[in-house]
């Protein structure tokens, strides 16, 4: 589909480009293709080993259904790529307790990734987003959060814009506005992502400037 090589099955796609692979759980359209394209072109994180870097990307219609989440997880243990295979229980049960609104076993989740791989940039970044915006307070720890998401930066060379928006987050929580303001302003300037996450961004970039800090929608029963 375009300059994408598309391996595709029902609800699973993996999308290939040199030195990027992304797993897309869902129905697949043309802009997802579109969308993955030009954030390829926006990046210049260079490759640390032979192994591309592998995006997933679950869509609601997949992450709100119990038993499509145990299929993607089947098939993506089952994936004919070993970098597939290797990065998807982590990511992919973190990301579903998160919404499903089971914080303490996505951290878990994410703190067994970091000390399993301490370049985990994604284990990094989605914990530090979970301790600066998470519904229940107890959770929320803006300190570490900011020392996280600038690991998660750091580990990305600073060419990640949705993790500079995560750190954004993290100095709001935190209480420093100024600083929260720079880092978005920095994450929108950077970013090739779809509309819609733009405009999630310049949604709380509108709360720093207010001086509120961004929250997660507490999940629904």
């Amino acid at each position: 589909m375009g300059p994408v090589l598309v391996r595709t099955e029902t609800n699973y796609h993996v999308l290939c480009l040199p030195g990027r692979v992304k797993v897309i759980a869902g129905e697949l359209s043309d802009q997802d293709c579109r969308d993955f394209a030009s954030a390829v072109r926006g990046e210049k994180i260079p490759p640390e080993n032979d192994n591309p870097r592998v995006f997933w990307f679950v869509k609601n219609e997949v992450l709100n259904e119990p038993v499509k989440m145990g299929d993607l997880f089947d098939r993506a243990k089952a994936d004919p790529l070993e970098f597939v295979r290797t990065s998807a229980p982590n990511i992919i049960f973190a990301r579903f307790y998160a919404t499903h609104g089971q914080f303490t076993n996505a951290i878990n989740i994410c703190r067994e990734a970091i000390a399993l791989n301490p370049k985990a940039d994604w284990g990094y970044n989605l914990l530090a987003w979970l301790e600066a915006t998470c519904p229940d307070s107890s959770v929320r720890d803006g300190k570490e959060a900011i020392s996280l998401a600038t690991k998660a930066c750091e580990l990305t060379r600073w060419q990640q814009p949705n993790w500079i928006d995560t750190l954004a987050a993290a100095y709001a929580e935190s209480g420093d506005f100024q600083l929260a303001i720079e880092f978005q302003e920095r994450a929108l300037h950077a970013s090739n992502s779809p509309e819609p996450r733009q405009k999630a961004m310049r949604e709380r970039l509108a709360f720093y400037k207010q001086s509120q800090p961004y929250r997660e929608k507490p999940v629904s029963n």
